[in-house]
């Protein structure tokens, strides 16, 4: 039996090491556990002490290999962190459950990265706690965002998932008519605080004391819908998703200036590890592939 211990005291050695493995494994109190096996020991003969030798080793083997096996699938995408908002259709919360265009695109992702992760590990809060946030924690990603020139460099990007237009939407017979930032500065315009809408007005000129913030699409399609606001610059297909979600009839509305058109992107805190990045970005790639 060689490469096997011997004596009584290696067998009990050996035993104790493998209680120790076996005690992290399961989170067990290690002092109990090695007085538990201390006692026991004491009644066993050496034939049976090599018989539970075997066992253990059998044991502690399988319990490493599943759980290198759990922590590497779960761990695929290390830390990160997904946050997103409600912006229907890309994604939303409904009946306690995330959804959306893009959330299924996450999920997908999910499964090419090998990781086990689900909608349970995406969290929705509103977009400028978000925003901050994806700026400053480590590892976090903000989903969906538009790409832009003057957020290139605040972000590592993941993408993309859809095009996007930025629009001026207004109501359908209301005489507005939008030529340049001169005209908007004319009229009551809503957006979300951080938006990209907000930040678009801004570039071009708006004063802010003629941009309503809010933190919710729900806040500001209900001020579009009652005139407490005259315009609202915001993504096209969310703002007519939230006026009807809203009560209000969409063909009641209209785009009269196009912002904006780019593309939706996974925004990625600048410090996270390019390998991280490039992960979720491969694994996005092979979804695609897929449905080619």
């Amino acid at each position: 039996m060689q490469g096997w211990p011997h004596p009584i005291g290696g067998w009990r050695n050996g035993l104790v090491g493998y209680i120790v493995i076996l005690s992290e494994i399961a989170n067990v109190n290690v002092l109990k556990a090695f007085t538990y096996l201390m006692r026991k020991l004491e009644n066993l003969s050496s034939v049976a002490l090599m018989q539970l030798w075997k066992g253990l080793t059998v044991l502690v083997v399988c319990l490493c290999l599943n759980g290198v096996t759990h922590e590497s699938r779960a761990d695929a995408l290390g830390d990160l962190t997904f946050i997103t908002e409600n912006y229907a259709p890309f994604n939303y919360q409904k009946d306690g459950q995330v959804r959306g265009i893009s959330v299924d695109l996450l999920l997908k992702i999910f499964d090419r990265a090998g990781t086990d992760r689900g909608v349970e590990d995406i969290e929705v809060m509103n977009w400028a706690r978000g925003y901050k946030l994806a700026q400053n924690k480590l590892n976090t990603v903000l989903f969906s965002t538009t790409r832009t020139e003057s957020r290139e460099d605040l972000f590592k990007w993941v993408g993309p998932i859809s095009p996007t237009k930025i629009a001026i939407i207004g109501k359908k017979g209301s005489g507005i008519t939008i030529e340049n930032s001169m005209d908007l500065n004319k009229h009551r315009i809503g957006a979300i605080r951080d938006d990209i809408g907000e930040l678009l007005l801004l570039s071009r000129g708006v004063h802010k004391d003629r941009i309503y913030r809010t933190n919710s699409s729900k806040t500001t399609a209900k001020m579009l819908i009652a005139g407490r606001i005259d315009l609202w610059a915001y993504e096209s297909s969310v703002a007519f998703y939230n006026l009807k979600e809203h009560g209000a009839d969409p063909d009641e509305f209209e785009v009269l200036h196009i912002l904006e058109e780019s593309e939706l992107y996974f925004a990625v805190q600048k410090d996270t590890s390019d390998a991280l990045v490039n992960k979720l970005q491969e694994a996005l790639d092979d979804v695609r592939k897929s449905e080619q």
